[in-house]
């Protein structure tokens, strides 16, 4: 057999391994997710008086509300894998999407790391498990180039508003 033929899935084949990279997303994020839910307030209690956080109400938040806070994103994450799962041929983009914004929440804590020369919550798991998971989605999507850099772009701008709003509505809530 040649490579090419090698290389050549049954039909059905490509849309199985999307719909199980989908339902492995709500999977990382929660591994991820009880990283930061484990760290961050000994973290904010270590780093109150630098800023960002000296600007912040961080003695609001506690393990307890930011727990709460990633429930209220896991419920939304769910809905969408649940939405995206009904006709992931169409609704691919919004998959790339959820993909980008993961991703680029583990950017942020590299650069956070990088901000605070240490350990931040979150960072191990960005590592570890977004960038490969990231990384593997975009691979079999054969997604790239401009358009990865388009969807990297719209998840650096999701991320920072649902990630505050959620730490937001949690606190407030809770």
């Amino acid at each position: 057999m040649t490579r090419a033929e090698l290389n050549v899935q049954p039909p059905g084949a490509e849309k199985n391994l999307l719909l199980k990279l989908l339902w492995l997303y709500p999977v990382v994020f929660l591994l991820h997710d009880a990283e930061e839910i484990l760290w961050i307030k000994p973290f904010l209690n270590a780093h109150k008086n630098e800023a960002p956080f000296n600007r912040l109400p961080v003695d609001r938040i506690t393990t307890g509300t930011f727990a709460a806070s990633v429930g209220l994103i896991f419920l939304v994450i769910l809905a969408l894998c649940l939405y995206i799962s009904k006709n992931i041929g169409e609704r691919r983009p919004v998959f790339r999407l959820l993909a980008a914004v993961l991703f680029m929440n583990g950017i942020a804590h590299v650069l956070q790391a990088i901000y605070f020369t240490g350990y931040t919550p979150g960072v191990v798991s960005s590592v570890l498990l977004i960038f490969p998971y990231a990384y593997f989605v975009w691979k079999k999507d054969s997604v790239k180039g401009r358009i990865l850099a388009k969807y990297l772009l719209a998840g650096f701008v999701v991320q920072i508003p649902l990630a505050l709003g959620a730490v937001i509505a949690g606190t407030l809530l809770f």
